[in-house]
């Protein structure tokens, strides 16, 4: 059998239940290979033997009603996370590449892995004794972190804290 979709899926404002066969353009809508089974040897039957419920019916009439409202809501759900996912990859990719540009000194490779140095190296606290802008600049030297042209200690913690991000 050729593979399915495992889940609800919206595409285009529709709601695609389980089980629908793949297409060309289908998995073109539908890129995420989670939502896909695997293609199987099992025959319609075998299938349906597969997914009989507790009472041995497969007849939809047997089932509880379907909530649409439901389905719908997990399948927008389902499409904002995975969007969301994405976006978020997209994201820090951009921002590690920007990252890499303001620091100068500092190559792509060690942005997005983190300096090596940096896990050696106690933070300054950010409050109270020893969180002056002293302790900020000797930390940002200690893991390769170029501030000689910020002003001031929140300056220095944000770009601090911007490296970190791109590190995760």
């Amino acid at each position: 059998m050729a593979p399915h979709l495992v889940s609800s899926v919206l595409v285009g404002g529709e709601i695609l239940a389980p089980g629908t066969e793949e297409t060309a353009e289908l998995r073109s809508a539908v890129p995420n290979e989670t939502a896909w089974s695997a293609p199987t040897e099992l025959s319609e039957a075998e299938l349906q033997a597969v997914i009989q419920d507790d009472t041995g019916s497969t007849d939809a009439s047997d089932s509880a009603p379907v909530d649409v409202d439901e389905q719908i809501a997990t399948a927008v759900e389902t499409a904002v996370a995975v969007a969301k996912d994405e976006l978020l990859d997209e994201l820090r990719a951009e921002l590690r590449t920007l990252l890499a540009e303001m620091m100068g000194t500092v190559d792509a490779a060690e942005v997005s892995s983190g300096s090596p140095s940096s896990t050696d190296v106690e933070e300054p606290p950010r409050g109270g004794k020893g969180s002056g802008e002293e302790a900020w600049r000797a930390y940002a030297a200690a893991i390769d972190l170029n501030v000689d042209e910020v002003a001031d200690r929140d300056g220095i913690i944000t770009l601090v804290d911007a490296r970190k991000v791109a590190g995760s």
